[in-house]
């Protein structure tokens, strides 16, 4: 029989990614009781030292909820393996823009941080015993008689919390089984993976054609695009935009050829024309060789190929007295440089207002959520706006690398007009 945790805090935060992390640290910061659930087990010091995907933190976001825990210095000191820079090519190679050599660039404040050195910082805030790792949510349900919310974690065994926040992402337990019954949809795009370690030594050339930030080739619906990271990696996201409207199962991954192949194997059917065989020698070259180097190979581990999911723009649901959602549970939409960001600060506006309540009457019912999901949704509409132009300019019938290096100098002509008529 399953066994009931017991002398738990009346809060229960629902995932240990950024926005769950962020959260518990910050209502640490209150001393407020609290209590993650993480489905993965507990990362070691090993672990976090393994190259991840960059983040790039934006002010009045992420970065405020850093400067609010109190933890900027040490943010500060586990930053730069990523210069917050763009570098954009055609698929014939030919540079677009590159703001580490285009004099028109504006500097912005968004460090880039490995997922990985965010985890550990993020973790190292908040008490062992706050987190429960290896807990993986079944099932979540109202109890009508306390109007408490029974959640069950299988093996692991159950619990009841007075508020539960969904911090479990875009395939959310929480939000499935408490808030609404909306589900994300495919975008249209696979995202394949492959990481590189130590690429200045073993070709130079190939680092300075990505450049030290972020790099993109788009063209034909497809993309190439490239962050460095620790360890003197390059992480390269192959992009494809495909005829599917409801992908099953990484259909087209495994219609292509990918299911079962390591990066290496995988090399071949990168390279065929349907793909980016016909672009620049370059860019070919650059797959060829971080395919040939893939971090995985270590491990014979298959290249990992996914489709991106988001859940559709108009996704409300009507405030419910004991939980919420966050970050990617509550709004997951494609890459865009802004989730995190966005996750995070849910995360600081939400722990503002349990510390209000906590504070006030110490009655968790008397929680503003209502005003929190409304200034919640405000602020993620306008990023929804704009990721969808993005996805469209990197991936649409009419976009490319020629589309985005103009789209991103229209914002810096409107960000400089701004300056200038601060002045």
């Amino acid at each position: 029989m399953n066994r009931i945790i017991s002398d738990i805090p009346k809060i229960a935060i629902i995932g240990g990614g950024p926005g769950g992390l962020t959260l518990g640290a910050l209502l640490q910061k209150h001393s407020i009781p609290f209590i993650i659930y993480e489905l993965r087990r507990k990362p070691t010091d090993e672990d976090l030292a393994k190259v991840s995907g960059s983040l790039d933190l934006h002010e009045g976001t992420g970065l405020a909820a850093i400067r609010e825990i109190g933890i900027h210095d040490e943010f500060e000191s586990l930053i730069g393996e990523c210069a917050a820079t763009m570098k954009i090519v055609d698929k014939d190679g030919n540079v677009l823009y590159d703001e580490a050599q285009d004099i028109t660039y504006i500097e912005r404040n968004r460090p880039e941080i490995s997922r990985n050195n965010l985890t550990k910082l993020l973790v190292s805030q908040i008490p062992p015993d706050r987190i429960k790792w290896n807990h993986k949510l079944q099932g979540a349900e109202r109890v009508e008689t306390t109007n408490e919310i029974f959640l069950d974690f299988g093996p692991q065994g159950t619990a009841k919390h007075a508020f539960v926040i969904g911090a479990d992402g875009a395939w959310s337990k929480v939000r499935s089984s408490l808030l609404t019954n909306y589900k994300p949809v495919y975008t249209g795009i696979y995202h394949a993976t492959v990481t590189m370690t130590d690429v200045t030594v073993k070709n130079p050339d190939l680092a300075e054609l990505v450049g030290p930030g972020s790099f993109f080739a788009l063209g034909d619906r497809k993309g190439i695009i490239s962050q460095r990271g620790v360890q003197d990696s390059v992480r390269l996201y192959l992009s494809v935009h495909t005829t599917e409207t409801e992908p099953d199962g990484g259909k087209w991954a495994t219609d292509a050829g990918f299911k079962g192949k390591t990066a290496a194997e995988a090399k071949s059917l990168f390279l065929s024309d349907e793909l980016f065989g016909t672009w620049a020698s370059s860019l070919k070259q650059l797959i060829s060789v971080v395919c040939d180097h893939d971090i995985t190979l270590d491990f014979g581990s298959n290249i990992d190929t996914r489709a991106l999911y988001a859940l559709p723009t108009d996704v409300r649901w009507e405030t419910t007295v004991g939980v919420t959602a966050i970050g990617d549970a509550a709004h997951v939409m494609p890459p865009n440089g802004e989730g995190v960001n966005l996750a995070m600060k849910d995360a600081l506006d939400l722990s503002n207002a349990l510390a209000d309540a906590f504070f006030t009457t110490n009655d968790l019912s008397d929680l503003k959520v209502e005003k929190f999901e409304i200034e919640m949704w405000e602020r993620v509409k306008g990023e929804v706006d704009g990721t969808v132009q993005l996805n469209d300019l990197m991936f649409g019938e009419n976009g490319g690398s020629y589309a985005m290096a103009n789209w991103i100098r229209e914002m810096i002509a409107a960000a400089a007009a701004g300056a200038s008529g601060n002045n």
